[in-house]
């Protein structure tokens, strides 16, 4: 079976770092959203949701891990 995903993320960590304290904000092993497929981000503020975006458009640079884009990492 082929990988049909269009969103893939491996190994995702996110921080962020505020007067030398490091807050983990994402840690996710493994995430695919296959075609056809429908999927909702839902969870409370502040958790990470706008992050997760940034990080999946290209707007943000995980300190770990990888995304790809329809088999294209970015």
């Amino acid at each position: 079976m082929t990988d049909e995903s269009i969103v893939k993320l491996t190994d995702l960590k996110v921080n962020y770092n505020k007067q030398k304290i490091q807050t983990e904000v994402l840690d996710i092993p493994e995430f695919k959203l296959t075609r056809h497929s429908e999927a909702v981000l839902l969870a409370q503020s502040g958790s990470g949701k706008t992050t997760l975006l940034n990080v999946i458009s290209g707007l943000f640079a995980p300190q770990n891990g990888q995304v790809s884009i329809n088999k294209t990492n970015i």
